[in-house]
């Protein structure tokens, strides 16, 4: 809009439209400024006393989508007010030339990212989830390095957006629960000296500006589970969209190496650009030296991921949304020959019984997007994607979305109880013992994947 308006100003040599359309920018975005205060604002603890804060200019310009897309266009604004005396386009109104030439130049310089946190994804909506600025993560784990701390420091996160998302790192890696780093804002992170290693080195490589990290994108309070099960459902979109993935295979014991995950697969076969570290266990400081008896990677996980990563890569321009699929869930899978829906259901059943994970709940999470190449934007059109599937091929999913529908209940249950850990009951209620019902990842690689 902003160049066809720039075309047709030089077109009737005038340039009065031009400071109009900023003008009218300018106001636009006051007005979703305030709009966005007035939503959070049913959200806000009467009790507390409420902040007030005079907008300035650093304010009322923060790009709720992408900073450098918004730059973009107005340094193509710049560039044709300071070269249309040089084009030979004389414009009439010399005052209007040199009031869009400062407009252009100062909305250039105070264009920043809008920060973002859970409050802002449950009213603007979920997208990716959240993001944190490169260069400061780069910064924290340069200090946790060195042995300081950096807990009192700021550490900024933004809303992942589609656009941002071209400019991310995703990282996929093995939590540590035991290694925590403090990165400021009263964010932490659990990483081994490796996988910070690792990471820094993988910001340095792409020269990225946000990253992602899932402990970090999507929030872990239980008042979020809505969002967080939204978010979910979108991991594999997540790593789709990215510029670039991260695949940190650390030296774990049997059972949790990076290969036996199952979110692990989704994120390193759904991985547009994948970069690959694997931890040696010769690693010259020896705080990095993993403990004795663990693996990083079996030469048999290797062949075997690999296969299904390129047979996931070969059928991407097949992949269409659940919710962009005309005719639903139902379409989709009348779309599938029975043949390769009950093909496709025994690869899922081999791979969720050869893999761990946390939740019962996750192995569907995770893999059902994954082998049926039809990413969910939420749970509930992944549970119509299961009764689709038993009603188009007579593959029974009740007990699958009887598991999801009781766990959505008593998610829902504990919120409305106001209890922020359940983690003791949730023990009872599908955890799986990464270490005792699941064994190692199946050994040979399985061709049925694609359906055609």
């Amino acid at each position: 809009g902003a160049v066809t308006l720039l075309v047709w100003s030089a077109g009737l040599r005038r340039l009065a439209t031009l400071p109009i359309y900023l003008t009218r920018v300018v106001i636009h975005t006051l007005r979703n400024s305030l709009n966005r205060r007035a939503e959070g604002a049913k959200f806000q603890d009467l009790s507390a006393p409420l902040a007030t804060r005079k907008p300035t200019a650093s304010t009322l310009w923060k790009c709720r989508e992408s900073a450098r897309y918004r730059q973009l266009a107005l340094l193509v604004a710049c560039v044709y007010c300071f070269a249309i005396e040089a084009l030979n386009l004389r414009s009439k109104g010399v005052y209007e030339l040199y009031i869009s030439r400062i407009l252009s130049l100062l909305l250039l310089l105070i264009t920043r990212d809008a920060e973002a946190d859970a409050s802002n994804l449950s009213i603007e909506g979920a997208g990716f989830g959240l993001l944190v600025c490169a260069s400061q993560l780069s910064k924290a784990l340069s200090t946790h390095l060195r042995g300081e701390s950096h807990a009192g420091e700021k550490m900024p996160r933004y809303k992942a957006t589609m656009l941002r998302m071209q400019e991310t790192l995703a990282l996929s890696y093995r939590w540590h629960d035991e290694n925590t780093i403090q990165l400021g804002s009263g964010l932490v992170l659990n990483m081994t000296r490796w996988q910070v290693e690792s990471t820094l080195k993988g910001i340095q490589v792409t020269r990225c500006k946000y990253v992602w990290i899932d402990s970090l994108a999507i929030p872990a309070d239980f008042e979020s589970r809505k969002l967080q099960k939204t978010l979910l459902s979108r991991m594999m979109a997540v790593y789709s969209a990215a510029l670039s993935t991260l695949a940190l295979r650390s030296c774990e014991a049997e059972g949790d190496r990076y290969h036996q995950r199952i979110w692990t697969l989704q994120e390193f076969c759904a991985a547009k650009n994948l970069m690959v570290l694997t931890q040696s266990g010769h690693e010259d400081d020896s705080r990095g030296v993993p403990p004795p008896g663990t693996r990083a990677v079996l030469d048999r996980e290797d062949v075997l991921v690999e296969t299904l990563r390129a047979e996931h890569v070969a059928r991407h321009a097949k992949i269409v949304p659940v919710w962009l699929a005309d005719g639903g869930p139902t379409s989709i899978m009348q779309s599938i020959p029975s043949a390769d829906a009950h093909a496709i259901w025994a690869t899922y059943q081999r791979l969720a019984s050869g893999l761990h994970c946390r939740y019962r709940a996750d192995a569907v999470r995770a893999l059902y997007p994954l082998v049926w190449n039809r990413p969910a934007e939420s749970e509930k059109e992944l549970v119509a994607l299961l009764q689709a599937l038993q009603a188009v091929h007579g593959i029974s999913q009740d007990s699958v979305v009887r598991m999801l529908r009781e766990t959505s209940m008593r998610e829902s249950r504990d919120e409305k109880l106001g209890n922020s850990l359940m983690r003791s009951s949730q023990s009872n209620h599908g955890i799986l013992d990464s270490t005792t019902s699941f064994g190692s990842i199946p050994g040979n690689p399985t061709d049925a994947w694609t359906a055609e």
